[in-house]
């Protein structure tokens, strides 16, 4: 078996907050970026669902993870396959709880915090794909799995 080093890689990351929209303006998705809803725009999404897709997502080896998967699916996918940044409607907005549950990015892959929101914080999903992308080399693919309210 032949393993190409130079192959890219896929990330995987979880965004708890809160959300909010604005259909105004948009969001810029940076390259070879993809953005998974697991909540319709305008839904809420409960804080039990929340933690049961970051759990899901950062053990996706167990079988019981793959059943919450399947029952919680993708309602929306934004997909940036392009060298340059993309932008998707509508602009959403990102701010803490820090009391029912902790908001911030986490990497799925090791199950590590890599931002954490702060109470008093307000972030652009834009700006919160921007930090995970300039984690990893351009080539490797990023996806984003957004586990909030819009």
């Amino acid at each position: 078996m032949i393993i190409d080093i130079d192959a890219p890689t896929l990330h995987t990351y979880c965004i708890s907050a809160h959300g909010g929209t604005d259909w105004h303006h948009k969001t810029k998705v940076p390259s070879k970026c993809e953005v998974v809803f697991h909540q319709k725009f305008g839904k809420e999404m409960m804080n039990r669902v929340g933690k049961l897709l970051q759990t899901a997502l950062a053990n996706i080896h167990l079988e019981k993870s793959k059943d919450i998967l399947r029952a919680y699916k993708t309602t929306a996918l934004w997909v940036n396959g392009k060298d340059e940044t993309q932008e998707y409607e509508p602009h959403i907005m990102l701010h803490a709880d820090n009391v029912d549950f902790y908001s911030g990015i986490v990497n799925c892959d090791t199950n590590k915090v890599v931002y954490n929101l702060k109470n008093t914080q307000i972030i652009s999903l834009g700006y919160a794909l921007e930090f995970i992308r300039k984690l990893h080399k351009k080539e490797d693919i990023i996806k984003v799995h957004c586990l909030f309210c819009l």
